[in-house]
């Protein structure tokens, strides 16, 4: 069955997400870092056309090289 709707509020908000986490790196040899990173994102205000309450969490896994 064909439907619309009309949505008549937005909610803009600058900040509306806080991200949380903490790190561990590992050196892998002398040029080599490995980092593990578990975060967890929040909302501080409901978001989207429909005020979606939007949650995450994950891990970041990655390798680094300094520069200099």
């Amino acid at each position: 069955y064909p439907r619309s709707a009309d949505y008549h509020e937005k909610s803009t908000s600058l900040a509306a997400v806080i991200n949380l986490s903490a790190g561990y790196t590992y050196k892998l040899g002398k040029i080599l870092d490995l980092r593990v990173e578990p975060y967890v994102k929040l909302p501080l205000n409901k978001i989207g056309t429909g005020n979606l309450p939007i949650e995450s969490a994950g891990v970041i896994v990655g390798i680094s090289k300094a520069l200099f």
